[in-house]
């Protein structure tokens, strides 16, 4: 299949200030926007046909929107506290970094409610493409 030259991205800004249940300024709707640029062909590239399994309605869109606005949530609070940064403690400050600035990630279990045979269909094999935590 071509990928079309503008896909959809599924989601918008104001989808993730909702999840959030903020209200961002400018600066953090750009800063979502782009995160959204980068995760809707993330999620296209782990997950086989999405686009035409949601236009058959083989999948459902709602369930492609949800799993995005929590990957770019998870994302921006990461931007949030610093990419590299796992958690911080107080009274006594202590920080704790992670390796790797994987931004924009999805879970195993998003992606496979959203693979083909996650609804009990599919055949006896399956094989799944790494590339998810």
């Amino acid at each position: 299949m071509t990928t079309p030259a503008t896909p959809e991205k599924y989601i918008t800004a104001a989808n993730v200030a909702d999840l959030l249940g903020e209200t961002p300024d400018e600066t953090e709707l750009a800063r979502i926007e782009q995160l959204i640029v980068f995760a809707a062909p993330k999620l296209r590239s782990l997950v086989p046909r999405l686009d035409e399994r949601v236009a058959a309605g083989k999948l459902d869109v709602d369930q492609v929107r949800g799993t995005l606005a929590a990957a770019v949530a998870r994302a921006l609070e990461s931007l949030r506290i610093g990419i590299l940064t796992r958690s911080e403690q107080f009274p006594e400050l202590s920080t704790t970094y992670t390796a790797g600035p994987d931004l924009i990630w999805f879970s195993k279990s998003e992606i496979n409610s959203l693979s083909p045979g996650a609804d009990g269909t599919g055949g006896a094999f399956s094989i799944r493409i790494g590339g998810v935590r």
